[in-house]
């Protein structure tokens, strides 16, 4: 008896789940989101590359500073 009251409550659970998905227009608004998300442009390698130089620079400036502040 318990396992059809689970059995029961799940489908219930579900079926509340796709009527408030479709009454409140969220299926509608998934839908618009996923080509936003796709349309995104991407870095290439090149800007990667070129932001790990300027941490690499920015860095040893940072241990050249220090290095000089400690002596």
């Amino acid at each position: 008896m318990q396992r059809f009251w689970l059995i029961a409550g799940v489908a219930a659970a579900i079926i509340g789940l796709l009527w408030l998905a479709e009454d409140s227009g969220l299926q509608k608004r998934l839908v618009e989101f996923g080509p936003q998300e796709v349309a995104t442009d991407r870095p290439s390698w090149g800007d990667v590359a070129n932001k790990v130089g300027e941490f690499a620079r920015e860095e040893q400036d940072l241990k050249a500073t220090i290095g000089t502040a400690r002596e």
